[in-house]
This record gives C-alpha cells, sequence and structure tokens, in this order.
C-alpha cells in the first residue's frame, strides 16, 4: 500500500473537495495535524470508518466513489491542510 502525501491551502471562507475513488479497492484518506478550524463534510457516497482525534480525520471507504469537502472555518486568514491518501486496500 502507498502513501500519497499533499498539502493544500485555503483561504478565508473557501473549500475543496476531494474525491475517494474505492471501487476496485477500500480507500482511505487521513488528515493528520489538523489542530482546529477544519471544517469536513462527506457528499454522497457511503458512509466510512471513521477515527477523530484531537489532530487527524481518519476515513476508510470500503466501496464506490466517495467525495469529501473541506472546509476553511478559520475566524480569519487561510489555513494549511496535510491530506494523506492511499491506493487502496484489496476488497475482498
Amino acid at each position: 500500500m502507498d502513501w500519497k502525501n499533499i498539502t493544500w491551502s485555503l483561504s478565508p471562507g473557501s473549500w475543496c473537495e476531494i474525491k475517494v475513488d474505492a471501487r476496485k479497492v477500500s480507500g482511505r484518506v487521513v488528515f493528520p495535524n489538523t489542530y482546529g478550524y477544519i471544517g469536513i463534510v462527506l457528499v454522497d457516497g457511503q458512509a466510512p470508518k471513521t477515527v477523530e482525534d484531537s489532530y487527524a480525520y481518519d476515513f476508510t471507504f470500503e466501496k464506490g466513489i466517495n467525495k469529501v469537502r473541506i472546509y476553511n472555518g478559520a475566524p480569519d486568514g487561510p489555513i494549511t491542510i496535510d491530506i494523506a491518501f492511499t491506493d487502496g486496500i484489496k476488497n475482498n
């Protein structure tokens, strides 16, 4: 399983959407180091297995095309978001 890492910056009041493709294998996306001011909304798709703690959000999707919308909830200024995702885990 290969992990890919990207960093995005969101301007005040903005949002972006990522797509998790779990048609052939399970898809996983992790938002590490998310200290406040991040809003995450699951759009369409299947409800994932979710792990949430004080510094990370971790979503695993078992099947289908799934979208995750990320918001900048800071009162002012941009925020930087680290995103880690896998090519997937084979579904049996």
